[in-house]
């Protein structure tokens, strides 16, 4: 299962890489400055997109070395305001990681099984250092969506077979595919600061 995903994410995250560079809609990606980014982001997604449909996990090295080179990458490419945008965006990282982790304990408490891993938590942290707070509803409305797919895909095909008692479908791929969207095409959203 995990391959197959694996080589249509590489292949989507392609297209939409030269989608923003071809239409000019996200951050300056023609830039080596930027396009480094962007490969940075790209291999740490696909790589938590690989996990993450194999093993049913995040692993922290990935997601923690995800979110400090954000932090970074924030306080070099925004020379004006660097150590004001870091703060932000690490405050939003935090805003998020809360956020999820109050999600999966109510999940807990009134369902009775926990409806999202907090490594999913982490996850929309790391991508909180790499876009900031404004980046973070776009990121989730997408994300939800292509959960809501993937979630029908696996369950409707045989890859769904390998899927672990219950039927989870691992919600880190779409986080990655929606942060790879908004970050390639961030000029669709009329709020989002390039």
């Amino acid at each position: 299962m995990s391959g197959f995903l694996l080589g249509v994410s590489v292949v989507f995250f392609a297209l939409i890489y030269a989608a923003g560079l071809h239409f000019d809609a996200g951050y300056p990606l023609s830039e080596p400055f930027w396009s480094a980014g962007s490969l940075v982001l790209g291999v740490a997604c696909l790589a938590l997109i690989w996990f993450d449909l194999r093993e049913f996990r995040l692993p922290n090295l990935i997601t923690l070395a995800m979110a400090v080179s954000g932090l970074l990458f924030t306080f070099v490419g925004r020379e004006q305001t660097g150590l004001t945008s870091v703060a932000v965006h690490a405050i939003s990282a935090l805003v998020a990681y809360l956020g999820i982790l109050g999600l999966a304990f109510a999940s807990e408490k009134w369902l009775g099984r926990q409806g999202i891993g907090l490594g999913d938590g982490k996850l929309l942290a790391a991508i909180a250092c790499w876009m900031g707070p404004l980046a973070l509803p776009p990121v989730l409305l997408i994300a939800s969506g292509a959960g809501i797919l993937l979630s029908v895909l696996l369950q409707s095909t045989a890859l769904g077979r390998k899927l672990p008692p219950g039927g989870y479908v691992p919600f880190g791929p779409a986080l990655c595919f929606a942060a790879w969207i908004v970050w390639n095409l961030s000029d669709l959203w009329p709020f989002m600061p390039s």
